[in-house]
C-alpha cells in the first residue's frame, strides 16, 4: 500500500499560489492520496483563489521559511511530506516520481528535484544558475538539497525537529546537513522537475537577490555545522571578521563559479555565457555575508515585504 502524501505550500505571493496549486490537483496520482495545505498569512486576501481540495493555515505573518514549513507539517497526516514554493509549478507526475525513491530505498530521507525557469529566456536561465544552482543538475547526486520542491520522509523530518524556524535563509541547506548527521541519505532526482516563476528577468534583480540571500544567510549555517564543511567553507569561517573578510570574497566566488561552471557545463549551452553574471552574483552573495558580519553575524527580523 503506497503512504499518503501531505504536499505544504507556503505561500505569501497570491498572485502565483493559484498556478501551483492547479499544477498540485491536477497530478498523476489518485487525489485521494495526497492532501493539500496552504500556510498564508491571514492579512492576505486569499480567498479571491477559491481553493478547493486545500487546507488552509492562517499565520499572524509572514515567519521565516522554516517556520512556515513547521505550520504545514504539523497539520499533515502523510507518512511523506512534500515541500513546494507558492512560485513552483509541479509537472503532473511530480509527486509520483520524487516520491518513487522512498519505496525502493528506506534509508532515503528526503528527495530534491528541477526547479527550472518558467521561461527559457536568457535572463530566467541565467537567474537559474547564478542563484538556483542546486536545482540545475540532469544527473542523481546525494548532498544537500534545495527547499523549494522537495519531499522528506515524515520519520526523517522528525527525526531532525524540522526547518530550524529562525534561519531566513539556508534552511534547506541546515536541514539536509541534519538529516546526513543522522544518518538519512538526501537524494536529488533530476526526473522529477517543476517551473519556477522566480521572475528574475535583468541582471539588476540577479545581483540584488544574490546580496539578499547572502546577508539573511550571513554565516550561520556553517558555523553551526563547521565539521561537515568543505575545506573552502572551514577557510572561509576562519575570516569571518568583517574587516579580514573582503579580502577573501572575489578568490572565493571565483573559486566557486569556476566550481560550478565545471559541474554543470554540460546541462546547458549558454552556461559559457552566463558565467560573469554567475560571478557577479556570488560576489554579490558574499557582500550581503559581509555585512551580515558587520551586524555580528546575527539572524535579522523577517517580516512580510
Amino acid at each position: 500500500m503506497s503512504p499518503f502524501i501531505s504536499v505544504i505550500v507556503p505561500a505569501s505571493r497570491t498572485d502565483t499560489l493559484k498556478q501551483t496549486i492547479e499544477g498540485l490537483s491536477n497530478q498523476s496520482i489518485p487525489k485521494d492520496c495526497y492532501e493539500i495545505i496552504v500556510i498564508i498569512p491571514s492579512k492576505l486576501n486569499f480567498e479571491k483563489l477559491q481553493l478547493s481540495r486545500v487546507q488552509v493555515v492562517k499565520t499572524k505573518k509572514l515567519y521565516p521559511p522554516g517556520k512556515m514549513r513547521n505550520l504545514g507539517a504539523q497539520r499533515a497526516t502523510g507518512d511523506i511530506l512534500c515541500f513546494i514554493d507558492d512560485d513552483c509549478i509541479p509537472s503532473q507526475e511530480w509527486i509520483e516520481i520524487i516520491t518513487e525513491k522512498f519505496h525502493k530505498n528506506k534509508d532515503v530521507g528526503a528527495v530534491g528535484c528541477r526547479v527550472i525557469g518558467i521561461e527559457n529566456t536568457f535572463w530566467y536561465r541565467c537567474a537559474d544558475y547564478a542563484l538556483f544552482s542546486r536545482y540545475q543538475y540532469n544527473t542523481p547526486f546525494f548532498g544537500h538539497l534545495g527547499s523549494a520542491a522537495i519531499a522528506i520522509r515524515k520519520k526523517a523530518f522528525l527525526s531532525v525537529i524540522g526547518f530550524q524556524e529562525t534561519l531566513l535563509a539556508s534552511e534547506d541547506w541546515d536541514l539536509s546537513l541534519k538529516l546526513t548527521k543522522k544518518g538519512w541519505l538526501c537524494l536529488f532526482n533530476p526526473n522529477a522537475e517543476v517551473k519556477h516563476n522566480h521572475q528574475r528577468d535583468g541582471l539588476v534583480s540577479i545581483i540584488v537577490m544574490g546580496f539578499k540571500s547572502g546577508f539573511r544567510s550571513g554565516l550561520v549555517v556553517q558555523a553551526k555545522h563547521e565539521s561537515q564543511m568543505s575545506l573552502p567553507a572551514k577557510m572561509l569561517l576562519r575570516l569571518k571578521n568583517p574587516f579580514i573578510y573582503p579580502l577573501a570574497i572575489i578568490p572565493y566566488a571565483a573559486t566557486l563559479t569556476l566550481f560550478l561552471i565545471w559541474e554543470l557545463r554540460q546541462t546547458e549551452p549558454r552556461l559559457f555565457l552566463f558565467s560573469p553574471f554567475i560571478l557577479l552574483s556570488r560576489i554579490s552573495y558574499q557582500v550581503g555575508v559581509w555585512v551580515n558580519l558587520l551586524y555580528g553575524n546575527r539572524i535579522i527580523d523577517y517580516e512580510i515585504s
